[in-house]
């Protein structure tokens, strides 16, 4: 099948091209012409077909780059479905609740983010707390791998909830992780689950 549609199409071209030399060669023929615009008789059949070839070669590579921008679309979006109380030191605060992973680069099961292609990634982290004591406090560490590279502190909130967040601007090459984790806390911090009081989430910039 694939030979025959492969005949059919050099069929065409060549019928095509045969027909513009037979108007090429009446228009030569008619002494209309400049000396030497018509080099040979094969000259223009030949151009032909070569346009013919570079228009197959730029709709293939069209084709070819939509197909590579449409497997860089890369953005995820979780949110931490449950609250957290004094969690331990370096625990790695999984986001559990997937609203958006463009990409497959988010993993639930381990609250981590790994960059399927490389490229600038915007990050961003949404953190809250209940009221509670002014010695309470958490601090959350967004980490590129093992480097520590944005913090949020959620501390000083005695008499009313609290909300705060960050972004950063990173460089990843393919396989980097990034992730939240504990940096600190004190006695009953607080991290508050559910209803997207607390989302980590990031995309592709370029």
């Amino acid at each position: 099948m694939y030979n025959r549609r492969l005949g059919y199409k050099m069929f065409a071209h060549f019928c095509f091209v045969g027909i513009v030399f037979c108007i090429k060669n009446a228009a030569c023929d008619s002494g209309n012409v400049e000396p030497g615009q018509c080099v040979s008789r094969f000259d223009y059949d030949y151009k032909v077909l070569e346009k013919l070839s570079q228009f197959e070669r730029e709709i293939k590579e069209l084709k070819q780059k939509d197909m590579c921008e449409d497997s860089q679309k890369v953005a995820f979006m979780a949110q931490l479905s449950g609250t957290l109380i004094n969690p331990a030191v370096n625990t790695v605060v999984v986001f559990d609740r997937v609203s958006t992973n463009a990409g497959n680069g988010y993993n639930s099961g381990s609250g981590m983010f790994v960059a399927p292609v490389k490229g600038l990634y915007s990050i961003h982290l949404v953190a809250s707390s209940r009221s509670k004591a002014t010695t309470n406090y958490l601090h959350l560490y967004i980490m590129h791998n093992s480097s520590q590279v944005g913090y949020i502190f959620l501390d000083q909130n005695s008499d009313y909830s609290l909300m705060r967040s960050t972004a950063i601007i990173l460089q990843l090459s393919i396989g980097d992780t990034v992730f939240v984790k504990i940096g600190n806390t004190g006695a009953r911090g607080h991290l508050v689950g559910c209803c997207f009081h607390t989302v980590f989430s990031g995309f592709l910039i370029n």
